[in-house]
């Protein structure tokens, strides 16, 4: 059965949350530059008596918001923002989803100020790209913590977000320039090399594992039709079931173009650009523990048929117990995660409210029946 003391916090709360919210979506940063969010996030929770701590953990749009009101505890759980945007904006909902965090920290503090469990709220930059919660790992920021839980905004409500493990790959071939119709003979096309490999990982496609995916564009081709092109570069992503599987495939995958750059004569660079995104680690009860809530806030939802797209919160699995739900904006089906049709329903005042009440009460109630177990 639902809070209700959680449930009135979360309206005293609400409209503050939403302002923060619809100034993150309408002042969208890229990856690594989130200086706005940042700002704004610092105003709110030093205003609600967190203790704010930016840079953090070596990344200069980290941080950290401590309840400096909260003494004693026994038990501490760690909530996520994420808030960079992609090229077009939000369409990825990260402007709702990170501030139901901070609505859910308000109102679970204010309903509970006993509780002995203290909540942390932890800004995490460039989901999109690098993977920043991996890096946070590596300064050992989650050291700690008993568990870590975020949402993220969907067109269904779903109990666990299942993703694929990701990484990428930077190819750089290097030939040898020369006038394609004066001397063409003269020349090492580093393009073919590309080309090459493009055929040589197409033909691999019928002996990949299930789960294992590859796509990518080339960066660059050459310099106009009449030179032989001395470079070519790819960019590529791999993903996986299974962090095993993805290295397998990038062992597969740089064995390849090296071999294309034998074949042509070049050489090649390889470079990976992102850290690893783990695959989302997770337990039976933990799942029905978040079903539980759903059932009790009469939301219906649906479980993942397979793992779609990645995110570094698979990362934090591996470290701690971590949730992350995802709720639903909208029941159109055809707005996907990453299109201008989800973005709409984002910057909507519909899609902002449902997406900040359902996440922070489904996080609320998840952080109170979890800190009301024994230790």
């Amino acid at each position: 059965m639902l809070n209700d003391n959680i449930r009135s916090n979360i309206d005293k709360y609400f409209d503050t949350a939403k302002t923060l919210a619809a100034y993150i979506t309408n002042n969208p940063e890229l990856s690594g530059a989130e200086h706005l969010a940042i700002a704004a996030y610092k105003q709110l929770l030093n205003d609600g008596g967190f203790e704010f701590v930016s840079p953090f953990g070596g990344l200069e749009t980290a941080f950290l918001a401590i309840d400096a009101r909260k003494k004693d505890f026994s038990k501490k759980a760690v909530l996520l923002c994420e808030y960079d945007a992609l090229p077009i904006g939000h369409a990825c909902g990260h402007s709702i989803s990170g501030t139901a965090s901070v609505l859910a920290a308000l109102a679970l503090r204010d309903a509970f100020p006993d509780m002995s469990l203290r909540i942390d709220l932890m800004g995490t930059p460039a989901e999109e790209t690098t993977g920043g919660k991996a890096d946070l790992i590596k300064a050992g920021v989650f050291e700690g913590y008993d568990f870590a839980a975020m949402v993220h905004m969907s067109n269904a409500n779903r109990p666990l977000f299942k993703v694929l493990a990701c990484n990428d790959r930077y190819y750089t071939w290097t030939g040898k320039a020369a006038h394609a119709s004066i001397a063409p003979e003269e020349g090492i096309n580093a393009l073919n090399a590309g080309r090459l490999y493009l055929d040589a990982m197409d033909m691999q496609r019928q002996h990949l594992k299930p789960g294992m995916q590859f796509h990518g564009i080339i960066a660059h081709g050459g310099e106009a039709p009449n030179i032989v092109p001395e470079r070519c570069e790819l960019n590529m992503y791999f993903r996986g079931l299974s962090l095993a599987d993805l290295h397998s495939l990038n062992e597969t995958s740089d064995r390849i173009a090296k071999a294309a750059a034998t074949a042509i004569g070049c050489t090649v660079n390889i470079e990976q650009r992102i850290n690893d995104f783990a695959d989302m680690r997770t337990t039976e009860n933990s799942n029905k523990l978040v079903c539980s809530i759903f059932d009790d806030m009469k939301l219906s939802y649906t479980e993942m048929n397979k793992p779609q797209g990645s995110s570094d919160a698979g990362n934090v699995s591996y470290v701690i117990p971590t949730y992350q739900p995802m709720i639903a904006i909208t029941d159109d089906a055809s707005a996907d995660l990453h299109t201008q049709a989800f973005l709409e329903c984002v910057q909507s005042d519909a899609g902002r409210e449902r997406g900040l009440r359902n996440g922070a009460m489904v996080l609320a109630e998840l952080c109170y029946r979890l800190g009301a177990e024994e230790k």
